[in-house]
Protein backbone atom coordinates (compact mmCIF):
# COMPACT_ATOMS: atom_id res chain seq x y z
CA UNK A 1 0.00 0.00 0.00
CA UNK A 2 2.74 2.03 0.85
CA UNK A 3 4.84 1.44 -2.35
CA UNK A 4 1.39 2.24 -4.37
CA UNK A 5 1.30 5.58 -2.24
CA UNK A 6 5.02 6.69 -3.45
CA UNK A 7 4.20 5.74 -6.80
CA UNK A 8 0.75 7.64 -7.21
CA UNK A 9 2.61 11.08 -5.33
CA UNK A 10 5.81 10.27 -7.80
CA UNK A 11 2.95 9.75 -11.09
CA UNK A 12 1.52 12.96 -9.70
CA UNK A 13 4.57 15.34 -9.53
CA UNK A 14 6.14 13.93 -13.06
CA UNK A 15 1.97 14.78 -14.41
CA UNK A 16 2.65 18.53 -13.49
CA UNK A 17 5.91 18.98 -14.46
CA UNK A 18 4.76 17.84 -17.44
CA UNK A 19 1.93 20.45 -17.59
CA UNK A 20 3.77 23.16 -16.48
CA UNK A 21 6.35 22.98 -19.66
CA UNK A 22 3.02 23.07 -21.71
CA UNK A 23 1.70 25.80 -20.74
CA UNK A 24 2.16 29.68 -21.64
CA UNK A 25 2.75 32.43 -20.11
CA UNK A 26 0.17 33.39 -17.66
CA UNK A 27 -1.62 30.52 -18.27
CA UNK A 28 -3.14 28.05 -15.29
CA UNK A 29 -4.40 24.58 -15.02
CA UNK A 30 -7.75 24.54 -13.83
CA UNK A 31 -8.36 21.06 -13.86
CA UNK A 32 -6.39 17.89 -14.74
CA UNK A 33 -7.35 14.02 -14.86
CA UNK A 34 -6.66 10.55 -16.66
CA UNK A 35 -8.84 7.85 -17.72
CA UNK A 36 -10.14 5.82 -15.18
CA UNK A 37 -11.35 1.99 -15.36
CA UNK A 38 -14.33 2.80 -17.57
CA UNK A 39 -12.16 4.09 -20.40
CA UNK A 40 -10.33 0.43 -20.92
CA UNK A 41 -9.89 -0.57 -24.46
CA UNK A 42 -8.81 -3.64 -26.51
CA UNK A 43 -5.24 -4.21 -26.44
CA UNK A 44 -2.88 -3.45 -29.10
CA UNK A 45 -2.33 -7.49 -29.36
CA UNK A 46 -6.04 -8.30 -30.32
CA UNK A 47 -6.01 -8.02 -33.38
CA UNK A 48 -3.41 -10.51 -33.96
CA UNK A 49 -4.80 -12.84 -31.33
CA UNK A 50 -8.27 -12.97 -33.23
CA UNK A 51 -6.41 -13.82 -36.17
CA UNK A 52 -4.19 -16.55 -34.71
CA UNK A 53 -8.01 -17.90 -33.60
CA UNK A 54 -9.12 -17.71 -36.53
CA UNK A 55 -6.25 -19.67 -38.10
CA UNK A 56 -6.82 -22.27 -35.61
CA UNK A 57 -10.05 -22.60 -36.25
CA UNK A 58 -9.45 -23.47 -40.18
CA UNK A 59 -6.70 -26.22 -39.36
CA UNK A 60 -8.94 -27.69 -36.61
CA UNK A 61 -12.21 -27.93 -38.99
CA UNK A 62 -9.39 -29.52 -42.00
CA UNK A 63 -8.17 -32.19 -39.66
CA UNK A 64 -11.59 -33.31 -38.37
CA UNK A 65 -13.18 -33.10 -41.97
CA UNK A 66 -10.11 -34.99 -43.51
CA UNK A 67 -10.30 -37.43 -40.57
CA UNK A 68 -14.01 -38.06 -41.32
CA UNK A 69 -13.64 -38.04 -44.97
CA UNK A 70 -10.73 -40.80 -44.67
CA UNK A 71 -12.92 -43.23 -42.14
CA UNK A 72 -14.12 -44.91 -45.28
CA UNK A 73 -10.60 -46.32 -46.63
CA UNK A 74 -8.63 -46.23 -43.78
CA UNK A 75 -8.98 -48.03 -39.90
CA UNK A 76 -10.27 -46.01 -36.92
CA UNK A 77 -6.70 -45.98 -35.20
CA UNK A 78 -4.67 -44.52 -38.17
CA UNK A 79 -7.01 -41.28 -38.05
CA UNK A 80 -6.61 -40.74 -34.28
CA UNK A 81 -3.86 -38.37 -34.84
CA UNK A 82 -5.76 -36.41 -37.18
CA UNK A 83 -8.94 -36.22 -34.42
CA UNK A 84 -6.00 -35.21 -31.86
CA UNK A 85 -4.56 -32.51 -34.04
CA UNK A 86 -8.34 -31.21 -34.78
CA UNK A 87 -9.33 -31.23 -30.95
CA UNK A 88 -5.64 -29.34 -30.27
CA UNK A 89 -6.44 -26.75 -32.69
CA UNK A 90 -9.70 -26.07 -32.03
CA UNK A 91 -8.75 -25.68 -28.37
CA UNK A 92 -6.35 -23.16 -29.42
CA UNK A 93 -8.84 -21.79 -31.47
CA UNK A 94 -11.14 -20.95 -28.46
CA UNK A 95 -8.45 -19.73 -26.04
CA UNK A 96 -7.01 -17.27 -28.52
CA UNK A 97 -10.52 -16.04 -28.88
CA UNK A 98 -11.22 -15.66 -25.49
CA UNK A 99 -7.89 -13.88 -24.76
CA UNK A 100 -8.96 -11.26 -28.10
CA UNK A 101 -12.16 -10.63 -26.70
CA UNK A 102 -11.43 -10.23 -23.08
CA UNK A 103 -7.88 -8.38 -22.49
CA UNK A 104 -8.17 -4.89 -22.23
CA UNK A 105 -5.91 -2.03 -20.92
CA UNK A 106 -6.47 1.25 -20.00
CA UNK A 107 -4.49 3.92 -21.52
CA UNK A 108 -2.78 4.79 -18.62
CA UNK A 109 -0.06 7.14 -21.05
CA UNK A 110 -2.86 9.74 -21.99
CA UNK A 111 -3.79 13.01 -19.21
CA UNK A 112 -6.45 15.88 -19.74
CA UNK A 113 -6.14 18.90 -19.01
CA UNK A 114 -8.35 22.45 -19.10
CA UNK A 115 -6.29 25.82 -18.62
CA UNK A 116 -7.53 29.30 -18.26
CA UNK A 117 -6.60 29.38 -22.30
CA UNK A 118 -6.85 25.80 -23.66
CA UNK A 119 -8.23 22.01 -23.31
CA UNK A 120 -5.40 19.35 -24.17
CA UNK A 121 -5.39 15.84 -24.17
CA UNK A 122 -1.47 14.29 -23.85
CA UNK A 123 -0.73 11.53 -24.56
CA UNK A 124 2.98 10.09 -23.46
CA UNK A 125 3.63 7.10 -25.25
CA UNK A 126 6.73 6.51 -26.89
CA UNK A 127 6.44 9.89 -28.22
CA UNK A 128 4.71 12.70 -27.15
CA UNK A 129 1.82 13.60 -29.04
CA UNK A 130 -0.75 17.32 -27.29
CA UNK A 131 -3.83 17.84 -29.22
CA UNK A 132 -4.48 21.70 -28.27
CA UNK A 133 -8.63 23.17 -28.33
CA UNK A 134 -8.92 26.50 -27.71
CA UNK A 135 -12.37 28.16 -27.17
CA UNK A 136 -13.25 28.48 -30.79
CA UNK A 137 -12.09 24.64 -31.40
CA UNK A 138 -14.94 23.83 -28.81
CA UNK A 139 -18.12 23.21 -30.13
CA UNK A 140 -21.37 22.04 -27.79
CA UNK A 141 -20.32 20.48 -24.83
CA UNK A 142 -21.76 17.26 -23.66
CA UNK A 143 -21.11 15.06 -20.74
CA UNK A 144 -22.20 11.12 -20.38
CA UNK A 145 -22.46 9.82 -16.99
CA UNK A 146 -22.39 6.64 -15.51
CA UNK A 147 -23.88 5.31 -12.13
CA UNK A 148 -20.64 6.17 -10.24
CA UNK A 149 -20.00 9.33 -11.59
CA UNK A 150 -17.83 8.87 -14.08
CA UNK A 151 -17.91 9.36 -17.58
CA UNK A 152 -16.93 11.13 -20.77
CA UNK A 153 -16.75 14.60 -21.42
CA UNK A 154 -17.03 15.59 -25.37
CA UNK A 155 -16.39 19.32 -26.56
CA UNK A 156 -14.67 19.42 -30.18
CA UNK A 157 -16.10 21.09 -32.97
CA UNK A 158 -13.74 19.43 -35.19
CA UNK A 159 -10.72 17.35 -34.11
CA UNK A 160 -7.99 19.59 -34.12
CA UNK A 161 -4.97 20.11 -32.82
CA UNK A 162 -0.69 20.12 -32.87
CA UNK A 163 1.28 16.70 -32.71
CA UNK A 164 4.45 16.30 -31.41
CA UNK A 165 5.15 12.40 -33.27
CA UNK A 166 2.98 10.14 -34.54
CA UNK A 167 1.16 9.21 -31.24
CA UNK A 168 -1.14 6.64 -30.38
CA UNK A 169 -3.79 6.02 -33.04
CA UNK A 170 -6.25 5.06 -29.88
CA UNK A 171 -6.13 8.59 -29.18
CA UNK A 172 -9.53 9.77 -28.66
CA UNK A 173 -9.63 13.79 -30.05
CA UNK A 174 -12.36 15.95 -28.68
CA UNK A 175 -13.06 13.94 -25.95
CA UNK A 176 -12.34 13.14 -22.48
CA UNK A 177 -12.51 9.21 -21.57
CA UNK A 178 -13.76 7.19 -18.51
CA UNK A 179 -12.86 10.52 -16.37
CA UNK A 180 -13.62 9.86 -12.42
CA UNK A 181 -16.24 12.77 -12.05
CA UNK A 182 -17.31 14.14 -15.38
CA UNK A 183 -19.83 16.96 -14.03
CA UNK A 184 -16.71 18.68 -12.83
CA UNK A 185 -14.51 18.88 -15.63
CA UNK A 186 -17.74 19.55 -16.95
CA UNK A 187 -18.33 22.51 -14.79
CA UNK A 188 -14.87 24.06 -15.14
CA UNK A 189 -15.04 23.61 -19.26
CA UNK A 190 -18.12 25.57 -19.16
CA UNK A 191 -16.55 28.42 -16.89
CA UNK A 192 -14.27 28.53 -18.99
CA UNK A 193 -16.27 29.00 -22.39
CA UNK A 194 -18.19 31.31 -20.00
CA UNK A 195 -15.02 33.70 -19.74
CA UNK A 196 -13.93 33.41 -23.73
CA UNK A 197 -14.16 36.45 -25.76
CA UNK A 198 -17.10 36.46 -28.42
CA UNK A 199 -17.09 37.57 -31.81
Amino acid sequence: MQRQYQEKIAESNETYAMLQDLLDEEESVLWSGRPGQHSSQYSPNTPGLLIMAGSFGIVALLMLALGFALLITLPMEALIPFYALGVTFAFLAILFGILGAVIKVVPRAVHYAITSKRVLIINRGRTLTVHSYSWRDIGPVTFIERPDGSGDLIFARTPYGYTASNGNSNLTRGRFSGIPNVREAERVLRHLLDRAPTG
